[in-house]
């Protein structure tokens, strides 16, 4: 529902999966990672973060 809401509004999707091995349930997805600190935001034209 969320990946799919995402691309019907015209964005660009990251997930982050709760169970690592099911991945391939995000296949819509524009990325997939594991865990949040896993973005890289710059990938994706946003400003490095810094503690």
């Amino acid at each position: 529902p969320g990946i799919t809401a995402g691309k019907a509004a015209g964005m660009e999707v990251v997930a982050v999966p709760s169970i690592p091995n099911q991945t391939h349930l995000y296949g819509s997805a524009d990325e997939v990672i594991n865990s949040l600190l896993d973005l890289q935001l710059e990938k994706w034209g946003l400003p490095q973060f810094e503690d």
